[in-house]
């Protein structure tokens, strides 16, 4: 039996691969420490010491991204260096960085950035009605002057546009292509 034309670019695979490729996308089960390799532990040690027990799971695991990163530590490694480096390697004041955390985070529903980065915005100084108007979907009352740039607003209204509708719908200043 076949899986119907069209549902994969147009080619049929047999049902028995199609369960294979379900099954293949299932969330990683969490790993505890002690079951990783020397260079899984090294990198669990190096998360958990800029982080603190926060991300430990009631499993033993690690809570978010992590706990993928720390199960193929080649690739984890170079993940945790762009995220340190996207977080604290820019010209962008870490308030307005979280800004655009949590509004990413928010628009795609990602638990994990909301739960750890919307008590990060409230920190680094986002009025707690901005951090809460974001997580409802709702536009921020913005206070500070550099909140208010087109760049800013228009990024927290191309997240609600529903598939990057048209500068125009948005109300926002047309993009330049890259």
């Amino acid at each position: 039996m076949t899986r119907p034309r069209g549902a994969l670019g147009g080619r049929e695979l047999p049902r028995l691969l199609a369960v294979v490729i379900v099954r293949a996308m299932t969330r990683i089960p969490y790993v505890r420490r002690e079951e990783l390799g020397p260079e899984g532990q090294q990198l669990w040690d190096g998360i958990v010491s800029g982080q603190g027990d926060r991300l430990l799971t009631a499993e033993g695991g690690l809570a978010g991204p992590f706990n993928a990163f720390v199960t193929v530590p080649g690739a984890g490694r170079r993940m945790v260096s762009l995220g340190g480096t996207l977080r604290f390697g820019t010209s962008i004041e870490r308030r307005l960085s979280e800004i655009a955390i949590i509004t990413v985070g928010a628009r795609w529903q990602a638990e994990f950035e909301w739960w750890a980065h919307a008590p990060m915005a409230r920190e680094h100084g986002v009025a707690g009605a901005v951090v809460d108007a974001i997580g409802r979907g709702e536009d921020p009352p913005f206070e500070a002057d550099d909140e208010r740039p087109p760049a800013v607003r228009c990024s927290w209204r191309r997240t609600r546009c529903w598939r990057w509708r048209s500068s125009a719908t948005c109300g926002c200043p047309p993009t330049r292509a890259w």
